[in-house]
């Protein structure tokens, strides 16, 4: 068994900063799986990465899961040999500090209130009052 590092990350697919693909802590990647993201779409196309937990598995298991996901010829290519031992985890990727943001962009505009008409209002058919019970 082996001990892989989980991550979060966000990916910019093809490196296109208009279509990013956030992979959270409810579906997070290995770091081999990063290796295979940052060769697909460029390195600077995956960013915020930091650790989330780890997670013990089969090297063989975690092989095969990338390969039905990416591919068997590409994962093959990236880590050679039939008893090839995959990346497990990376010392730079750190957890993320608690109350950080992944780009959190612009500030949202606040909506006005939302006004209603004083006719519409009165037509609005109200609950009938409940009777008593005895």
């Amino acid at each position: 068994m082996a001990n892989y590092q989980l991550l979060t990350c966000s990916i910019a697919l093809a490196g296109d900063l208009q279509q990013i693909v956030v992979r959270g802590h409810w579906k997070p990647v290995t770091y081999a799986e990063l290796i295979v993201l940052q060769f697909l779409h460029g390195e600077q196309a995956v960013s915020d990465v930091f650790e989330c937990g780890h997670e013990e598995r089969e090297p063989r298991d975690e092989k095969q899961r990338l390969m039905v996901i990416y591919g068997a010829p590409l994962i093959n290519n990236l880590f050679p040999g039939h008893m090839s031992q995959l990346p497990e985890k990376h010392d730079r990727y750190k957890p993320r500090l608690v109350g950080t943001l992944v780009n959190p962009g612009p500030p949202v505009p606040a909506e006005p209130p939302l006004e209603i008409d004083p006719e519409i209002a009165a037509s609005v058919r109200q609950p009938a009052p409940q009777r008593a019970t005895k």
